[in-house]
């Protein structure tokens, strides 16, 4: 029996009889000023946040200064984010012309979008839950860590996410008979708008899951084939983007294998206590340390006042999107980036639901904000930043501005051929490099493996050789002397001298932060020492 026929018969009511509640200009204004305010003074300047921003910007260079599109060398990147790096090739000419680093425009990009989702956010709140829960909503959703990181360093998911919000927003105004142009017109620019979504960040098609849940909410039978035509417009789209960038190599199929492969679902390990420990521990540090229980409650609340349809939609859109990843051993708090918005709009809904002043209401999310804030120490983390987000950012920044200063020195040291060896950290000496390439770059296939890339390159003509070599710390000094006798001069800065992969320090409560040698050494063959500070990179 359809989900919808149950509904029906146990004659649910819908959440709204007439229009739903709007907001006024200062309302919503009031979110804007606020989303700015914790948002833009807080921005990572010309850095990459993490190192999977720079290996979509390393995509887009070898695309743009050297015609490459490698399944091999992109892993899954074109098939998760084929519009994002299309849109990094189009703005690294930009980024050159003006002069301004790729990460500063990344950076502003995200943090605007953070800016600007809060629009329609907020009128889909207002239209599900009231204006009164929709503010308490979105100023809590403010403050979840891995909504607030997203919009700190350039990167995709937030930016899908502004289009699939603003998708669902017009959506539910299109199942109420509200539209924009007409009907149809409504429809193909949220099929639009859904599609760029995924073109962005491939994963956030999970949470379309809410596109059908609206149907349920509003008790809308119509309109179903148009359903089903929106979801699997984005599907089909993106695959064949990806396809056409890819062409001639690996298909979509082959790397739907390798990516169950590489990021098997741990199915079996749902019912292990230890499993969900670390669960509870990484979503805490995720989404805030209240935000779990808050939303039961407030899904409750919306039970308790007879809100039937409005509860189910929330329960109903959390779980496919929490679950994907959060089975996964890939699993980081950017993937649960989407979840955050029902989360948020439940604990709205709790507020609002309280019998007492705005005041008292506003005080309770400030009292609510602050355990979520100082429960957690301060952290550099993305896997891990905890509730501490302003003093987070301060350290953030100083990490990987670290990490493009090495870079920068690498990218400028002398040698016709050189190496560096690494780890996780590759993708940022390789964007410093590709940043200051000439056009014409070239793959060495010779001698590049699944662990190495070697490139030939030039810059302000003069011809280079850089290979950049996952190398295991126990093996440094082997890698080294193979490449040494190659004819390269070898370098790291994830090592030291001994092969250790830096200091760590424990911060409590499960996060850690590892400090790396904050110099660039190199090994040679007369011994190991830090190489002289380059001059900065142009």
């Amino acid at each position: 029996m359809r989900a919808a026929t149950v509904i029906s018969r146990l004659r649910i009511p819908t959440v709204y009889r007439g229009p739903a509640p709007t907001l006024s200009g200062a309302q919503i204004l009031l979110v804007v000023a606020l989303a700015a305010l914790v948002q833009l003074p807080f921005g990572l300047g010309a850095a990459f946040g993490e190192q999977d921003a720079a290996r979509l910007a390393n995509d887009a260079y070898l695309w743009v200064k050297g015609d490459i599109r490698n399944a091999v060398l992109s892993e899954y990147r074109y098939y998760v984010s084929p519009g994002y790096i299309v849109l990094l090739a189009a703005l690294i000419p930009l980024a050159e012309l003006s002069g301004i680093p790729l990460p500063s425009i990344l950076n502003v990009l995200n943090a605007l979008a953070f800016v600007a989702i809060a629009v329609p956010l907020v009128r889909l709140f207002a239209r599900l839950a009231g204006p009164d829960a929709a503010i308490l909503g979105a100023i809590y959703l403010l403050f979840i860590p891995t909504f607030w990181q997203s919009g700190v360093y350039g990167f995709p998911h937030l930016l899908a996410l502004l289009a699939l919000v603003t998708a669902l927003w017009m959506y539910d105004r299109w199942l109420t008979g509200e539209h924009t142009l007409s009907r149809r017109s409504d429809l193909w620019l949220i099929g639009g708008l859904l599609t760029l979504s995924v073109l962005l960040k491939g994963d956030l098609y999970l949470s379309a899951v809410a596109f059908p849940l609206l149907h349920l909410l509003r008790g809308s039978r119509a309109g179903l084939l148009s359903l089903g035509a929106l979801l699997t417009l984005p599907v089909l789209i993106s695959a064949m983007v990806s396809g056409v960038l890819l062409y001639g190599q690996e298909n979509l199929a082959e790397y739907m294998v390798g990516w169950r492969t590489q990021y098997p679902a741990e199915v079996s390990a749902v019912l292990s206590r230890s499993w969900v420990v670390r669960l509870l521990r990484r979503l805490r540090f995720a989404l805030g340390y209240l935000t779990g229980p808050l939303f039961v409650l407030g899904v409750v609340a919306a039970l308790l006042r007879g809100r039937h349809r409005l509860a189910f939609f929330l329960a109903l859109w959390v779980p496919l999107p929490l679950l994907f990843w959060a089975l996964r051993a890939g699993d980081s708090t950017r993937h649960h980036l989407p979840v955050a918005v029902p989360l948020a709009l439940g604990v709205g809904l709790l507020l609002a639901s309280l019998p007492v002043r705005n005041a008292v209401r506003f005080a309770l999310l400030a009292l609510l904000l602050a355990v979520n804030y100082f429960i957690h120490p301060p952290s550099s983390s993305t896997l891990w930043p905890g509730g501490r987000i302003f003093a987070n950012a301060g350290l953030l920044r100083e990490r990987v501005q670290t990490y493009h200063r090495l870079s920068a020195e690498f990218a400028a040291a002398p040698g016709a051929e050189r190496v560096i060896l690494g780890g996780g950290l590759l993708p940022y000496p390789e964007a410093a490099v590709l940043a200051r390439a000439d056009a014409g770059v070239m793959l060495d296939r010779s001698r590049t493996t699944l662990r190495t890339r070697i490139f030939r390159h030039s810059e302000a003509g003069i011809p280079r050789t850089t290979g950049f070599v996952r190398t295991d710390p126990a093996e440094l000094e082997a890698v080294a002397e193979s490449y040494r006798a190659q004819g390269f001069r070898v370098y790291t800065f994830e090592y030291d001298c001994q092969g250790n992969p830096g200091v760590q320090f424990d911060l409590g409560r499960g996060t850690m932060y590892t400090a790396f040698p904050d110099a660039l050494i190199e090994l040679s063959a007369a011994g190991c020492a830090a190489f002289p500070a380059a001059p900065p990179a142009r």
